[in-house]
């Protein structure tokens, strides 16, 4: 739906990035919504492609997806509008339930706080296998860009750093969208952004002290063949999402936080390296099994969204006994409603925006910018 700027008031601002601002505002004056600039989209020219990956987005229909409520393009940025998420990110979440989802102990509170994080597990992997099985990749998926909403329901977002067939199918044509005659060679080969190839200094110096917020790539969650050679493929999507999981039962501990060089955690990755199994008694061997299965070295190897789907649910059943369907209350998370999986026809795949990739061949370019914000 197209809304005019008269028809949106903005409040307070919720977070900034390399793309835009994120801000909590109202439409039509009363309803509560979540408002992100999108400047990125300007990379695409085509106003009339531009509608097109509006009206993808605006298509996505699953309640583990972020929804897109509309857009408003009639001032000088395009603005998506989207719902307000009152819990904030799975981050935040597990970061500010931490005394309760971290167990070194007790049995009793083992099985509650196993069954929340395979509950948000599992959410996070429905959501995903909608968008894999549309034909689309996300490109950044970790626990800041899955937000929980009023009712405990976990919602995939941040559709800003995934790329479209359309978009990749320019770059085969030679049409360059990124500023490649002002790169420096490592920077072209290799994708670097390190102090001697950036011009902001506060930039450069947040990488060097350890700051994830501001950098290009999200290297913490990349599979190495993304990190080495640019490939996006749903099997580095299911990389991220093994780190994602990672995330959940260490409470929001921050991954290989020991390296600090995209160079040797590549090193170390190809090496055999893997995460450590969480020290929360939450995380039994077979959850960590299923990191581990995200982390495969050949990317044929690692399972697919569906997979992790069955293998996440069939795991909380054995930890719970049962699966409660009912919503929680609020403050928790609910239990994610039982859903046949439909098969997806693939039909001609239309662009999410002008980060989008098709899952059908591996796609090369660049994911980049990350957002520092907590709503969407």
């Amino acid at each position: 739906m197209i809304y005019s700027t008269h028809q949106l008031r903005l409040s307070t601002a919720l977070g900034h990035g390399v793309t835009g601002q994120v801000y909590k505002a109202y439409i039509k004056a009363s309803e509560l919504v979540a408002v992100k600039t999108a400047n990125a989209l300007f990379l695409t020219s085509d106003f009339e492609t531009l509608a097109k990956e509006v009206s993808t987005v605006l298509s996505f229909k699953h309640v583990n997806v972020l929804s897109l409520i509309g857009v408003c393009i009639d001032g000088e940025t395009p603005l998506l509008i989207m719902p307000f998420m009152s819990n904030g990110s799975v981050l935040d979440y597990v970061r500010n339930h931490r005394n309760k989802l971290l167990i070194d102990q007790f049995e009793e509170k083992t099985q509650m706080a196993c069954k929340t994080h395979l509950r948000i597990s599992l959410q996070v992997a429905k959501g995903m296998e909608y968008i894999s099985n549309h034909g689309f990749l996300h490109c950044n998926l970790r626990a800041r860009n899955c937000m929980i909403d009023a009712e405990g329901v976990v919602k995939v977002a941040d559709y800003g750093l995934t790329q479209s067939t359309n978009y990749y199918h320019q770059r085969k044509a030679g049409v360059k969208q990124e500023p490649i005659r002002w790169m420096t060679p490592e920077t072209i080969e290799n994708r670097i952004y390190a102090e001697a190839t950036n011009v902001s200094t506060n930039y450069c110096h947040q990488r060097k002290d350890g700051v994830e917020q501001e950098k290009k790539l999200p290297i913490r969650w990349m599979a190495p063949e993304t990190i080495e050679n640019h490939l996006y493929t749903e099997a580095t999507d299911v990389w991220s999402y093994g780190v994602t999981m990672w995330e959940i039962f260490t409470s929001g501990r921050v991954p290989y936080a020991e390296i600090h060089a995209m160079g040797g955690l590549l090193c170390q990755l190809k090496g055999g390296y893997r995460l450590e199994r969480p020290e929360n008694k939450a995380c039994n061997d077979d959850i960590y099994d299923i990191m581990l299965s995200c982390w495969e070295k050949e990317a044929t190897e690692r399972p697919k969204f569906s997979d992790l789907v069955d293998t996440v649910n069939d795991q909380m059943e054995r930890d719970s006994g049962h699966l409660e369907l009912s919503l929680a209350p609020t403050g928790q998370i609910a239990s994610p409603p039982p859903s046949p999986r439909a098969e997806v026809e693939l039909k001609e795949l239309h662009v999410l925006g002008p980060h989008m990739h098709d899952v059908t061949g591996a796609v090369q370019g660049s994911c980049s910018t990350e957002e520092n914000t907590t709503a969407c």
